[in-house]
């Protein structure tokens, strides 16, 4: 039997850091706007980029999403 996946609850960043994250299987740089929570508790954020504007929801933080992640701030 494998091993439960670990649910971050708490946020590791904060509203404005520059973060390089994962969304659909490509990387991006761009700054967090928003913190969210997913209704089991998981701790997520939305993030934008400035080279395009779109707008990047509920990502996770080190694959703990399989859509999108943040990796790490700059």
């Amino acid at each position: 039997m494998g091993k439960k996946k670990q649910i971050p609850t708490e946020h590791k960043y904060k509203i404005g850091d520059i973060v390089h994250f994962r969304f659909a299987g490509s990387w991006h740089k761009g700054s967090i706007i928003e913190l969210t929570n997913d209704s089991d508790g998981h701790a997520t954020y939305t993030a934008t980029t400035s080279a395009n504007g779109r707008i990047y929801p509920r990502l996770g933080i080190n694959k703990s999403k399989e859509v999108g992640w943040v990796h790490f701030q700059e």
